[in-house]
């Protein structure tokens, strides 16, 4: 999917771009679906939570690093006005979409040969075999690939997951706008600035959830943090000001833990039928594509996107309820 990016730069077409994205999605969901289940159960069940807590808190530094580095290497910070590009002539314009296409190409270049050499160091390394719980996505002949899905706790695993990835993407796509709406003379670039570091709150939060987790009870850290997502959110959506915009940025340090630890406890003790209790997870992330247009739907129905922050106070609620179900089911086991 990377490198795809080197001819699509070539031929200039849109479709060709999303082609490229839509490649490296896919393999991002192929990769999620393995790493998070063997990481999971690469160890004592008892502190599933914290290994995946600490593998996905370096997801905090590419989103921090990531739009850096890609502001460097790929935005040649050369902008032209509608009006400057029509005062120019079309080979100019050509010349222009040119050069600016052509910056693709060596940093997806780089991550495409980055993640090539990455595939072969996972190819030669000696990973244990997990024979005590095998990861085999191939069910029991007397036993049908969708019955994990019926289980209780995959079942709400799943709705917790769609949910909380439905409100993450909706505080971070809404951030800037929210801020703005909040603080008219905020500067748009102090605004993402705000949501970068916001983001590295969530890393942060990643990083200490996995040592707190150590000795805390997953379950109950993650209806601790859902909790507190559910007032933050509140907050922004009955306040004004600093006040709302900063319990805005808040709720990052709170999601930290949500992803990592609803998935810990989504597929914990499925043995064989992990991968497969782990491929309903990965695809309730779909949550993240319908979530923030419904959001946008309301705001405009209720008065504002302000008030569209109760959507992810409700989701995070179906988190919170999911974390007490499972407090409830950890104290009857």
């Amino acid at each position: 999917g990377a490198l795809l990016f080197s001819p699509a730069a070539e031929v200039q077409r849109y479709g060709f771009f999303l082609i490229a994205l839509y490649v490296i999605a896919f393999g991002l969901a192929f990769l999620e679906t393995a790493a998070n289940p063997y990481v999971s159960i690469l160890g004592h069940p008892a502190t599933a939570a914290a290994r995946l807590n600490l593998a996905q808190s370096f997801y905090g530094l590419g989103a921090i690093f990531g739009p850096i580095i890609g502001g460097m290497f790929i935005f040649s910070g050369i902008e032209h006005t509608p009006s400057q590009l029509s005062a120019m002539t079309a080979g100019q314009v050509a010349l222009y979409r040119t050069a600016e296409a052509a910056n693709v190409k060596g940093p997806y270049v780089a991550i495409g040969i980055a993640i090539l050499l990455l595939a072969l160091l996972v190819a030669f390394t000696p990973f244990p075999r997990l024979d005590r719980e095998s990861t085999a996505a191939t069910p029991k002949p007397d036993r049908p690939a969708l019955a994990v899905f019926w289980r209780r706790r995959v079942r709400l695993a799943v709705m917790a997951q769609f949910f909380y990835v439905g409100a993450q993407v909706t505080v971070w796509s809404f951030f800037i706008d929210f801020s703005k709406a909040m603080l008219p003379q905020l500067p748009e670039r102090t605004a993402a600035f705000l949501l970068s570091a916001s983001l590295g709150m969530l890393m942060i939060g990643r990083f200490s959830g996995a040592f707190i987790q150590a000795r805390v009870a997953p379950s109950r850290l993650l209806a601790l943090y859902a909790a507190m997502n559910v007032l933050l959110c509140l907050v922004a959506a009955a306040a004004s000001g600093w006040t709302a915009v900063g319990a805005l940025w808040l709720t990052s340090f709170f999601m930290s833990i949500m992803f990592p630890t609803i998935f810990a406890l989504g597929i914990e003790g499925l043995g064989e039928e992990t991968s497969l209790g782990s491929s309903f997870l990965i695809m309730s992330i779909i949550g993240g594509a319908i979530i923030p247009p419904l959001t946008g739907l309301l705001s405009e129905r209720i008065g504002g996107i302000q008030h569209g922050m109760l959507v992810p106070a409700l989701c995070f609620s179906v988190c919170l309820v999911f974390a007490i179900n499972r407090i409830r089911g950890d104290a009857s086991s």
